[in-house]
């Protein structure tokens, strides 16, 4: 990649309307056909070529490749020589010896003109005019370039890779000449002619460089945003080319942009970044650009010794590679340093140096001879074309008509072809997603039917161990277990009894048992069922028939499964104080049944799939559903030939539509009771929700964060006798007892509404207040990418349900001790030196080194107290004084008077001029008898006889 050479010049040089036409005539060379001359070919084949070019490219040392091309010359191989004159000079070139390379590539061309091989030519012009652009020869440079540029177009074979991947190195070198002039217009023009060449080749190498060259020229034009992205689309491509010298040199440029902005911390990185890899890759040009952008920056920040270091880094290779354009830059930057230092002599000396080689390198003469050439080469270009596109008019002019009419068949051919194409590919590309779709419906299904199973079975399987071990024998907690495995059993067979129903309507082998009853009396009965718990959940359920009594035909079984199911669905997510309105009238030959509450709602996206069997409305992980009990109602409303609907807004609610016709065509059977033909209805008693403990100071705190209230109360009854117990029943309020509780521990569950298991313990984790607390996930997803997923979130440990009652406590046991034995130890010493505590986590390391920082800071103003400091950490004093003692065992006072002391003990021996008092005073003590009895009773010695001590 070769970069524009950084020097301030005049943009006056060229005419303005110059160089619109200079852009124009670029434009139009680079569309218009070429000439047709013949190509003489040389009198080698391709391969013999590679051959050599392989033997060569394998010699990785000058020296080697030197011998090889004595071989040649002795044996009078021209292929060898030619070829063995451009791998010197590209070699020449990497080891900053220019003179040598700029002969070799002439050699190079001589040979290749010799042999009549064109390729070889262009190669030849554009490694000379490379190598003078690299001296600052910028005149040279530019001819050299045309020449190459020339010879590509008059080049007969345009399909050859070769051909045009040299005719792009052309563009880019013109470009980058141009840029150094101030020729942006013509600059722009030639690289975007270059990276399409680049494009078309498919070449990453290539494409990374000419983005970095556009980026360059819309940052001299002030155009800091476009530049970023195109210095980062170009570091992307270098990444991937394995480039390391290109990624070197677009993170200069990236460092560049955060200087303008200020950044000065990214932008040194960025320069000290580049400047190793040159370094390390031994590439002395470009390394210099590294160094003369830290010299630049440290003289801005007025870091002057850091910048002299890297001005005496550069001026002995600056001024072994004899580059006008570096000791231009290197006299500038030296001006600079020295009018900042007040050193005037040295800086004029240094300005008349610079000023000297700029004036060699930017000459006026030689940037109208560029231009000149520029003109002469388009000048050329465009009468070439011209006549070629003549020729052609007479050849095509007697075949137009055919041409024409072949054109238009093949064309209209081709667009059938791709448009039945598009079809087929649009075709199996909608089969392809629905698949895709499908499977992960699926996946979702199982995993949260497993949700579903499991998290009963925790219950079940835990308890019946217990019993069965003889470990729960108390009358009371035998009673409560035996209530909360029946209400977990219960729940987990009717959900056993909704897939074995959807199975038997799937089947079509049911027999439907209508009835001639009073549907009224059946809906009210199924509403005041729910009252208990619609009640317990703060929500008002109503029901409102138009009529007191309604005699239809209908299946009394279904019926209650139907309204059974949308009330239980409106209960569980209508939030507090909510809604449900159960609404029945009859329409001409209809009976209506509507379920309206005042909920979440349901997004739009997700209403024409809501009855499908598996969906799952697009609500957050959290909350668990298995996606049957909706699909079941559907197929049992479709069963009674009626019709179910779904109306909803998000925010606002919805409204769920049952319609069934009066009368029915099939069987009915005589009329009933009720209560003869209504199955049992499922228990809707709420569950009993879970109380904190009283606080017992010699225990420690667990917060349970469980959104199912019967697996937080069995885990509590497997801890309330060891720990003090808090619970939460979502992420966000445990995330908030977290805060007001400091606990010891935090177990939690994966699957919860508003904010679930990964996303609380990613909040602690990154909250400076509570990322100390070990976190247990415990949850019914256990396969290995949720299990990664929980412990990349900063899990300390994952169970899976159904879990372990012994493993859950061995493990809260191992994660409090381990806590507990490291603040004991702490505790114990009375140093406060961060590296001599080297077995505590990073995040509490580096909480240490905050807390430390700030007290340090407060000593000055003798405000030591834990209340500014926990004010200063933006925590509250409870939370400060549970993090300390959590992490070193100590209370704040007491490790704030340890800090203080260790201060005090290393000033009284690095300040021996100062007193007792002073250093007293320093640490933050007013009273110097205090301190001297704090530091006795600390140390076992006065501060004097420690002052006495030998290092």
């Amino acid at each position: 990649m070769e970069p524009p050479v950084t020097i301030l010049i005049c943009n006056n040089i060229v005419p303005k309307r110059t160089k619109w036409r200079a852009v124009s005539l670029l434009l139009l060379f680079s569309i218009m056909l070429v000439s047709c001359r013949k190509e003489q070919k040389p009198s080698y084949t391709q391969a013999q070529k590679d051959k050599i070019e392989n033997e060569i490219k394998s010699l990785e040392s000058i020296s080697d490749r030197e011998k090889r091309f004595q071989q040649y010359k002795l044996q009078d191989n021209k292929l060898g020589m030619m070829i063995g004159y451009r791998y010197l000079g590209l070699a020449y070139r990497n080891s900053s010896r220019f003179d040598e390379a700029i002969e070799a590539h002439r050699e190079e061309y001589n040979l290749a003109i010799e042999l009549k091989d064109t390729i070889e030519s262009i190669i030849a012009l554009n490694n000379i005019g490379t190598n003078f652009r690299r001296v600052g020869a910028l005149d040279e440079a530019s001819t050299y370039h045309y020449k190459a540029l020339m010879l590509s177009d008059q080049y007969q074979d345009a399909s050859s890779f070769v051909a045009r991947k040299n005719r792009v190195v052309s563009l880019n070198g013109l470009g980058n000449v141009h840029l150094t002039l101030g020729n942006t217009e013509v600059a722009d023009s030639a690289f975007r002619l270059a990276l399409k060449g680049e494009e078309q080749l498919g070449s990453k190498l290539g494409q990374a460089i000419n983005y970095a060259n556009l980026g360059s020229l819309l940052e001299k034009e002030n155009k800091t945003d476009s530049a970023r992205l195109y210095f980062k689309k170009s570091l992307k491509l270098n990444r991937e080319a394995g480039s390391e010298l290109g990624e070197a040199l677009c993170q200069l440029d990236l460092g560049e942009l955060e200087e303008k902005d200020k950044a000065w911390d990214k932008a040194v990185r960025r320069y000290e970044k580049a400047y190793q890899i040159l370094k390390d890759i031994d590439d002395s040009w470009h390394w210099l650009n590294a160094v003369f952008a830290l010299i630049d920056f440290y003289i801005s920040q007025d870091n002057y010794d850091k910048a002299r270091q890297y001005i005496s880094e550069a001026k002995p290779i600056v001024k072994q590679l004899g580059s006008f354009e570096y000791l231009t830059k290197l006299y500038h930057v030296e001006y600079m340093l020295n009018q900042k230092q007040g050193n005037s002599r040295r800086a004029l000396e240094s300005y008349i140096k610079s000023q000297m080689y700029k004036d060699s390198l930017m000459g006026e003469t030689k940037t109208r001879r560029i231009q000149n050439l520029r003109l002469e080469y388009e000048r050329k270009n465009k009468q070439r074309e011209m006549m070629a596109v003549r020729q052609k008019m007479k050849q095509e002019k007697t075949f137009g008509t055919l041409v024409l009419i072949s054109s238009i068949c093949i064309l209209l051919f081709c667009i059938a072809v791709i448009g039945f194409l598009w079809y087929v590919i649009r075709i199996r590309s909608k089969n392809h997603k629905m698949m895709v779709q499908i499977e992960r419906i699926k996946d979702s299904f199982y995993t949260n039917l497993t949700h579903e199973f499991r998290t009963p079975l925790t219950i079940i399987l835990g308890f019946s161990k217990q019993i069965a071990n003889g470990t729960l024998i108390d009358r009371d907690e035998l009673k409560k277990a035996g209530e909360l495995m029946y209400r977990q059993g219960n729940g987990l067979l009717d959900l056993i009894n909704q897939l074995l129903e959807i199975a038997k309507l799937k089947s079509g082998t049911v027999q439907l048992d209508y009835h001639h009853q009073d549907i009224i009396a059946y809906i009210r009965m199924i509403t005041e069922s729910h009252q208990t718990l619609a009640k317990a959940k703060h929500v008002e359920l109503m029901y409102m028939p138009d009529q007191t009594t309604l005699m239809m035909d209908f299946v009394p079984n279904y019926i209650i499964k139907v309204v059974r199911n949308l009330i239980s669905n409106a209960i569980k997510f209508t939030p507090k104080n909510g809604r449900i309105k159960v609404i029945t009238q009859v329409e001409l030959n209809f009976f209506q049944l509507q379920v309206v509450d005042n909920g979440k709602g349901i997004p739009a996206e997700d209403l024409p799939y809501i009855f499908d069997l598996f969906y799952q409305a697009g609500r957050s992980s959290a909350e668990v559903g298995n996606g049957v009990g909706l699909a079941m109602i559907k197929q049992l409303v479709d069963m009674m030939d009626g019709t179910l609907t779904v109306e909803s807004e998000v925010g606002k609610g919805s409204t769920f539509t049952v319609r069934l016709s009066l009368k029915t065509e099939k069987q009915v059977s005589p009329t009933n009771a009720p209560e003869e033909h209504n199955p049992a209805l499922p228990c809707t008693e709420p569950v009993e929700e879970n109380v904190d403990t009283e606080v017992n100071e010699s225990r420690a705190k667990i917060l349970i964060v469980e959104d199912n209230a019967d697996v937080a109360h069995y885990i509590g009854m497997q801890l309330n006798r060891d720990y003090n117990l808090f619970f939460a029943h979502d992420g966000a309020e445990g995330l908030d007892k977290a805060k007001d509780l400091m606990p010891d521990i935090i177990l939690t569950d994966m699957m919860m509404p508003v904010k679930d298991g990964l996303a609380l313990c990613r909040d602690i984790k990154s909250s400076d207040v509570l990322n100390h607390i070990p976190v247990i996930i415990i949850t019914a997803r256990c396969n290995d990418a949720d299990r990664l997923s929980g412990l990349e979130a900063g899990a300390d440990a994952y169970l899976a349900k159904p879990f372990s009652a012994d493993e859950l406590k061995v493990r809260i046991k191992n994660l409090i001790e381990k806590n507990m034995k490291l603040s004991q130890k702490y505790a114990l010493s009375s140093q406060t030196d961060i590296n001599n505590m080297s077995e505590l986590s990073n995040v509490n390391q580096t909480f240490l080194h905050k807390f430390i920082d700030v007290v340090y800071a407060h000593m000055a103003d003798r405000t030591t107290d834990a209340e500014s400091i926990a004010s200063d950490l933006c925590m509250t004093s409870k939370q400060l004084r549970a993090k300390i003692s959590a992490i070193t065992g100590d209370n704040t006072s007491v490790y704030i008077q340890k800090i203080r002391m260790e201060k005090a003990k290393h000033l009284l021996k690095s300040e021996q001029n100062s007193s007792i008092g002073d250093i007293a005073m320093k640490c933050g003590f007013e009273d110097v008898s205090y301190f001297s009895r704090a530091f006795k009773k600390m140390y076992g010695i006065t501060p004097s006889q420690h002052r006495r001590q030998p290092l």
